[in-house]
């Protein structure tokens, strides 16, 4: 079998219909043509062949049903035809294709909607997108999220290099146990608390847990240099705690202490050599 769908270029407020047609893989001869609904936004459209049933879908604009289609690959006779029972969606479906598995389509009018072909259900992840063109990439049982520029929906998807899993049954507490492992000094710590006493200091990247990158020391109106060091190489963003200065040098592998009134050099280590697997330290 071969299928296509699209490309007539017809607008169907117009009277015009969009089609899909069938045809013989042997011969090219035309065995079915049924409607194609529109699907995606400025993407290729969507045309998938599951478990012997081609599906498609009307998601392309707010107007649109959302009701999916399948069809007997053989005849083109409707076999299966749901409308969507979850869908609180933006106006259109993102810039990129739906994607599918054996058991869901992955649309995309917000976020990530899992329609389930076998229980006739939509499932809504809001806060999941792929990048315009490309998407999402379904495989080895996950979910691939890529890096994206796309400004809709800022409050709530999910950033950075994403690969998601199903929800787990076992209990909360459970997966915590499993995740988190305490090691063999964890009961020599009297203190778990930090023993921080100037708040003006930046113990930790961004400044605090929160990753807040904010600081609530009084800086002059005019700033001047007070010191410079020269350390080379690309460096990691810098903390300061009790008086000390701690950077890295990425390339060389290395940490760098120094007085944080002064910036003279106190230590440095480092971990250049890579030797039958085990960092030397130098």
């Amino acid at each position: 079998m071969v299928l296509f769908a699209g490309g007539e270029n017809l607008d169907p407020q117009r009277g015009g219909k969009d089609t899909m047609t069938a045809f013989s893989a042997k011969t090219g001869e035309t065995l079915w043509t049924a409607p194609h609904p529109p699907s995606g936004y400025a993407s290729s459209e969507d045309l998938f062949v599951i478990n012997g049933l081609v599906w498609c879908g009307v998601t392309s604009s707010p107007r649109d049903s959302g009701v999916f289609t399948g069809r007997d690959l053989r005849t083109g006779k409707v076999k299966a035809e749901f409308p969507p029972d979850d869908w609180r969606h933006m106006p259109h479906h993102r810039c990129y294709r739906s994607k599918a598995t054996c058991n869901f389509i992955l649309t995309s009018r917000t976020g990530i909607e899992f329609v389930d072909l076998s229980a006739k259900h939509w499932t809504a992840n809001h806060w999941v997108r792929g990048s315009c063109n490309y998407g999402i990439l379904p495989a080895n049982g996950l979910v691939y999220a890529g890096p994206h520029s796309c400004a809709c929906y800022l409050l709530a998807k999910l950033n950075g290099m994403n690969a998601l899993a199903p929800a787990r049954s076992a209990p909360r507490e459970a997966l915590n146990a499993e995740r988190l492992q305490r090691g063999p000094a964890f009961g020599e710590i009297r203190n778990l608390k930090p023993e921080i006493q100037n708040p003006d200091d930046w113990p930790t990247y961004r400044g605090n847990a929160a990753r807040g990158g904010v600081s609530k020391t009084k800086a002059p109106v005019e700033l001047k240099r007070a010191w410079q060091t020269f350390l080379g190489g690309r460096l990691s963003a810098p903390t300061v705690a009790g008086g000390r200065l701690f950077v890295a040098a990425i390339d060389a592998h290395a940490v760098h202490a120094l007085d944080a009134n002064t910036g003279a050099k106190i230590w440095v280590k480092s971990r250049f050599s890579c030797k039958m697997g085990e960092w030397v330290q130098a």
